[in-house]
C-alpha cells in the first residue's frame, strides 16, 4: 500500500495555494485536512469566512502533493 508523500500542513498548504490562484483564498477562513482511508490522499476542507450560499470547498490532494479536484463551491 502507498502512503501518502506529503504531510497535512503540505496538504493545507497545497490547498490554499490552490484557492489563491482562482482567486478566491481570502473567501475561506479555516481549512482541515482528512488523510483517505488508504492513505493514498488528503481531502482538505475550506470553511468560508461567511456562512452563506456557497458553503465549503473540499480539495482533493494526491499523495505526490498535485491538487486532483476542488468540490463545492461559491
Amino acid at each position: 500500500m502507498a502512503k501518502a508523500n506529503i504531510s497535512e500542513d503540505q496538504a493545507k498548504s497545497l490547498a490554499k495555494r490552490e484557492l489563491a490562484r482562482r482567486g478566491i483564498e481570502k473567501d475561506f477562513a479555516s481549512f482541515d485536512a482528512v488523510e483517505s482511508e488508504d492513505m493514498c490522499s488528503w481531502t482538505v476542507i475550506a470553511r468560508p469566512v461567511v456562512h452563506g450560499p456557497g458553503g465549503k470547498l473540499y480539495i482533493l490532494v494526491g499523495r505526490s502533493g498535485r491538487v486532483l479536484e476542488v468540490i463545492g463551491g461559491l
